[in-house]
């Protein structure tokens, strides 16, 4: 099986439905299991940090771990940094067998930091029967120290492992997010997919072929205005994950730009946005 840890709505589940398989995913949020159920997914409703282990020995090919951003983003208080060498710290202790992480959170400022550590629970347990072939992992941007110290422990145990940031934008997605990714395989070289698109078209070169421009929300919503440049939005993509500030440095909305007319599917201006959430 792939075994999907705070697998939230559905976001990895349905990529991989797409491929034509299917996942397990862990989640407690009552709203985001119900979100699974009617995309017809897999989910057991539990604290990933409270789930034993052992149901998934011998049995999962692939893990993946999409651990809470809330104590690491720049839209909340990043207690997570202040956390960070105690999530260091569970992650060396898991690694070896030994569960500190009762000991460790009692010193915590945000206690769903330490959730960065629960994948490597299932990992030191999962690897005993040389499993899973694979791992990936998404986070933002500065949990990308961390996903480094996994991938240490991972290439000791007989994995290729890449780590590092890729942007949603580069590969079609209109929307500006920046994630730190861990990639890791036992059976082949682990590495990242070549970028598709750019923030400016690419033309074809002797290197290969070149990029299309990032798509924007106008467009991917079929709203055309290809032929001028129109409004661009842009949130998630600050350097911690979370919103970031608009291009001109003020707070505006999609509501400031539908009360100036930008937003009307049906009339001349329509907004490109290159990221929202």
């Amino acid at each position: 099986m792939i075994l999907d840890l705070f697998a939230g709505p559905g976001g990895w589940s349905h990529s991989l439905t797409v491929l034509g398989v299917r996942d397990v995913g862990l989640e407690w949020d009552q709203w985001a299991c119900k979100t699974r159920a009617l995309a017809g997914q897999l989910t057991i409703r539990t604290d990933v940090a409270m789930y034993p282990v052992w149901p998934f020995v011998g049995r999962t090919y692939g893990l993946i771990a999409s651990p809470p951003c809330q104590a690491w983003s720049m839209a909340g208080k990043r207690l997570g940094l202040l956390d960070q060498p105690l999530v260091h710290q569970a992650v060396a202790d898991l690694a070896q067998g030994r569960d500190t992480r009762e000991r460790l959170l009692a010193s915590c400022q945000d206690e769903r930091s330490l959730l960065a550590a629960e994948p490597m629970r299932y990992l030191h347990a999962l690897n005993t029967v040389d499993e899973p072939e694979w791992v990936v992992m998404e986070e933002v941007p500065d949990v990308l120290p961390l996903w480094k110290q996994y991938a240490a422990i991972l290439r000791a145990w007989g994995f290729s492992v890449w780590t590092g940031i890729l942007n949603a934008a580069d590969y079609g997605v209109p929307q500006t997010r920046r994630r730190a990714i861990l990639l890791a395989s036992r059976v082949r070289t682990a590495e990242p997919p070549a970028p598709t698109h750019a923030q400016a078209a690419e033309p074809e070169s002797l290197f290969g072929p070149g990029r299309a421009q990032w798509v924007s929300m106008a467009t991917a919503l079929g709203w055309g205005a290809t032929d001028r440049p129109v409004p661009t939005v842009c949130a998630g993509g600050g350097p911690g994950g979370g919103p970031e500030p608009f291009p001109s440095g003020s707070r505006k909305t999609l509501t400031d730009a539908r009360d100036r007319g930008h937003l009307d599917p049906t009339g001349s201006r329509e907004p490109a946005v290159a990221g929202v959430g």
